[in-house]
């Protein structure tokens, strides 16, 4: 998260001159819905989550995480 937090400020803090480009690319890729969903998996933090074995009903047989 703290690499993805540090490029998001490399955007926010971006010179004058860089600003137009910078947002027209973000105009463009942000129509695109798998873009629009990475980033908010990634800003919300899912992302990070462990996936967990599916119960197959035997108690104590679970091996996710």
């Amino acid at each position: 998260m703290a690499g993805f937090a540090d490029r998001l400020t490399l955007l926010a803090t971006a010179p004058p001159a860089a600003r137009p480009a910078r947002d027209a690319l973000l105009r463009l890729v942000s129509v695109l819905p798998p873009v629009r969903q990475r980033i908010a998996l990634r800003l919300s933090g899912l992302n990070q989550r462990r996936p967990v074995a599916p119960d197959d009903g035997v108690p104590g047989s679970r091996t996710g995480g």
